[in-house]
């Protein structure tokens, strides 16, 4: 059955799992944060969802898509700071975050061939729905996407020009907004009562859909940007959109491998209080980010190899009173969705 068809037949219970997993996640981080005392941010709600929520969507989607023929795994890497971006603007120089979070789907056809698309997130936490950002450099990259430049994101990138065409909003780069007074209850949301609600950049952000009917529309590509390959991006010396989310993969993957190397693992649940700082560079689901050619493409084969062939550090706990992260390499949380039909019957 093809990837299609398997999502119109179980399209409910894809959503309810997808929300299911959002509330869960929110769940999780404001009962941590309510331990250390304080309200939870933006970092603890993206770190809940790459720590409680991969796993989980992966176990709740494997079932529903199995029964149609379709395969799936999902894994993930955490990126505690994201990378700036600078760019010139009416108003002279300006300069943002260029996201939080990054859900990227690559599904493979029974031909071989590889679809791709990417859904990047900037957070927001706010009570009031919806939201008036107004005017600023956020909006204005979400929206205009003007040539912009890496400033203090690491040696690998820092004043590399990138430019994303065509220069206007898309579903590819969308605001995460997280409403903290909501019950974060696993029933299906009702109209605009969204714990974490998808919005189109503009002005006022107005979820127009609960964070699991986005990632189901991102596996039918009904959302998201596609993107070439690796091989594909560098061949065309493309510096737009897929260059941009390959530097965004490779930043994940580097960090992956840094602290791979340094001796500390991923438990399946994490350790301690899921602080965003010690999780960073952290890695769920390898698997997953094998199948999709990512941590080869990223590092190359030995690169790729020293990570998959480390141990799972079952039984292990992170090392406490340590920094992994190094404040000047950064990068975005990316959960890795990879997918494959037996056929295209049906499509």
């Amino acid at each position: 059955m093809s990837l299609q068809r398997a999502i119109a037949q179980q399209r409910i219970a894809l959503e309810t799992a997808g929300h299911e997993v959002a509330a869960r996640s929110m769940t999780e981080a404001c009962e941590r944060c309510c331990k250390r005392g304080h309200r939870p941010h933006e970092p603890d709600f993206v770190a809940s969802l790459f720590a409680i929520g991969t796993g989980l969507l992966e176990n709740r989607w494997r079932p529903l898509l199995g029964q149609c023929g379709v395969q799936i795994h999902i894994g993930a890497v955490f990126c505690h700071q994201s990378p700036l971006v600078e760019f010139w603007s009416p108003g002279g120089l300006d300069r943002c975050e260029l996201g939080d979070l990054m859900y990227v789907h690559s599904h493979c056809r029974p031909t071989g061939e590889w679809s791709r698309t990417a859904l990047l997130y900037q957070a927001k936490v706010s009570r009031e729905q919806p939201l008036r950002v107004g005017a600023g450099p956020q909006l204005d990259l979400y929206t205009k996407w003007p040539t912009f430049e890496y400033v203090r994101s690491g040696p690998d990138l820092n004043g590399k020009g990138r430019s994303v065409t065509p220069s206007c909003q898309s579903a590819g780069a969308q605001y995460l907004l997280i409403d903290d007074r909501a019950q974060a209850s696993t029933a299906p949301p009702g109209p605009g009562a969204y714990p974490m609600g998808s919005c189109i950049a503009d002005e006022y952000l107005c979820p127009h859909a609960d964070l699991g009917s986005a990632l189901v529309r991102l596996l039918g590509f009904a959302t998201g940007r596609p993107f070439d390959s690796l091989a594909e991006t560098e061949r065309r010396g493309d510096q737009g959109w897929s260059r941009v989310v390959w530097d965004l993969i490779i930043a994940a993957a580097r960090k992956c491998f840094r602290r791979s190397r340094s001796g500390f693992f991923m438990e399946p649940r994490a350790s301690g209080d899921l602080r965003p700082d010690e999780l960073d560079g952290c890695m769920v689901g390898g698997d997953a980010i094998r199948r999709g050619g990512y941590l080869a493409d990223a590092l190359g084969p030995e690169g790729s190899a020293a990570i998959l062939g480390a141990p799972a550090g079952d039984g292990g706990t992170m090392e406490r009173g340590r920094r992994f992260h190094d404040e000047e390499a950064r990068g975005v949380t990316i959960i890795f969705v990879v997918s494959a039909a037996a056929s295209e019957e049906g499509k």
